[in-house]
């Protein structure tokens, strides 16, 4: 018999498998810890009240911040107050002006003088038909002047303003110029000057000084007219103005300040200041103006109704109106075919 050959099947050796990882234990959770509870503390005991011992009272709360006005000063500092202020104004103030004005310059000196190149080329008559009267004369503007005319109707509503021109005076080639309607809707009130705060503040910057002479101290009449007619004009001359408390000024730059710095209607309050006589019951005075702007106003002085300022109206319906009603184109005509 043959040799039996047994053969051994041998799995094949596995591969080794790669070692598992080892785990790692995770991280212990935290252990929470409790936060201690407050420890509570016993309200302080309240005081045990002791027979024939006085309540003990409670602090009050402390008030809240304000704003309070400050106390008035003590006497002392009121006084030292008012020998302050007199100082200021009798020492401070007018050395300060005193030396301003020596200081100022001739340009600024001039500045109060700016109009008086301003002139009149033509006589101003105030016309009707009776006649003319010359209210202001050809050449330089005198604005601190007035033509006063009393006797006037109580029942005036309307005058008429013409002018010759400075070749035709002498004769009656009359130009209208306008009139003044004397309604009480064109009226317009004084002004009052004690109220005047631009005024008073400027006077004190310029020439140091808290007040203004009196018109009447300065006024002159300068000539009279026909019937109760006159002319009235400021003078200044060499003399000066001063206060307790101010510097001394010259009339002349008092009066070449009131020129430049006040309006028109305050140069007329100030000046109709000279005319505070009352006037005899039921009769009117009027008083006429020219400013540097060459504009005529008119002051009507009624006995018993007061001041009343009304502007010349000088528009082209105006002079025509001049020119239909004034009755001194009429005259002229008149006088022209006379002539003839």
């Amino acid at each position: 018999m043959g040799k039996r050959t047994t053969t051994i099947l041998i799995p094949p050796t596995p591969a080794e498998a790669a070692p598992e990882p080892i785990p790692v234990a995770a991280a212990p959770e935290p252990i929470p810890v409790a936060a201690p509870e407050p420890i509570p503390v016993a309200a302080a005991p309240e005081p045990i009240p002791v027979a024939g011992a006085p309540a003990v009272e409670e602090a009050p709360e402390p008030p809240e911040a304000t704003l309070t006005p400050a106390a008035p000063p003590t006497p002392m500092a009121e006084r030292a107050r008012s020998a302050l202020a007199w100082w200021s104004g009798a020492v401070v103030q007018p050395v300060a002006a005193l030396v301003g004005r020596l200081l100022r310059s001739e340009r600024e000196r001039q500045r109060f003088a700016r109009f008086e190149a301003r002139s009149l080329p033509f006589e101003l008559h105030l016309t009707n038909a009776a006649g003319a009267i010359k209210l202001a004369p050809s050449g330089p503007i005198d604005d601190l002047a007035c033509f006063q005319r009393g006797e006037v109707s109580l029942h005036h509503d309307v005058e008429y303003l013409t002018r010759i021109d400075a070749a035709d005076v002498g004769t009656e080639r009359y130009e209208a110029f306008g009139l003044f309607r004397l309604r009480e809707r064109e009226a317009q009130k004084l002004p009052d000057l004690r109220h005047a705060t631009h005024v008073w503040e400027a006077l004190e910057r310029d020439l140091g000084l808290r007040a203004l002479p009196r018109a009447r101290s300065l006024l002159r009449a300068t000539g009279t007219g026909p019937g109760a007619t006159s002319t009235h004009r400021i003078v200044g001359g060499s003399r000066s103005f001063c206060t307790s408390h101010g510097p001394r000024v010259a009339h002349t730059e008092l009066l070449d300040w009131l020129r430049a710095t006040l309006s028109a209607p305050e140069k007329i309050a100030w000046m109709e200041g000279a005319f505070d006589q009352p006037i005899a019951p039921g009769q009117v005075v009027h008083r006429y103006y020219i400013d540097a702007r060459r504009q005529a106003w008119l002051v009507r002085h009624h006995w018993h109704h007061g001041r009343q300022l009304f502007q010349a109206q000088t528009s082209a319906e105006a002079r025509r109106l001049c020119e239909a009603e004034s009755g001194a184109f009429a005259r002229a005509h008149e006088a022209v075919r006379a002539a003839a």
